[in-house]
């Protein structure tokens, strides 16, 4: 019996990003061209209702060609380092990914232990 396989991903996973952007970009275009150019006035939830959208198109054009978007090259979050550039020379800074993830929700690790 064959085993179900999931098809390859068609796009590298930093396209995904780009396609959202433009996606939700078109999605804003029409809503502004309805409301502009088609003379339909938008209620004030329509209005709020595009700040996502407007979100998604400034984060997916800034995340498109990022470096850390988790994929092959991204195998142990301890070691991660981030090239920085400081009175012209570049450095590379070490960035402790989990204790930043830890401390954007608000939990406090007092120790943690490899296993």
């Amino acid at each position: 019996m064959n085993a179900l396989r999931l098809p390859r991903a068609a796009l590298p996973p930093r396209r995904y990003f780009a396609l959202a952007a433009l996606a939700s970009g078109a999605m804003l275009a029409a809503a502004f061209a309805f409301q502009h150019v088609g003379g339909l006035a938008p209620c004030e939830l329509c209005v709020w209702q595009r700040v996502p959208y407007a979100a998604v198109v400034v984060l997916g054009a800034e995340t498109a060609g990022s470096a850390c978007l988790l994929g092959k090259t991204f195998t142990n979050p301890f070691a991660y380092t981030l090239s920085v550039v400081r009175d012209g020379a570049r450095y590379e800074v070490p960035v402790d990914l989990p204790e930043t993830f830890n401390y954007l929700l608000g939990l406090r690790v007092k120790s943690r232990q490899q296993i």
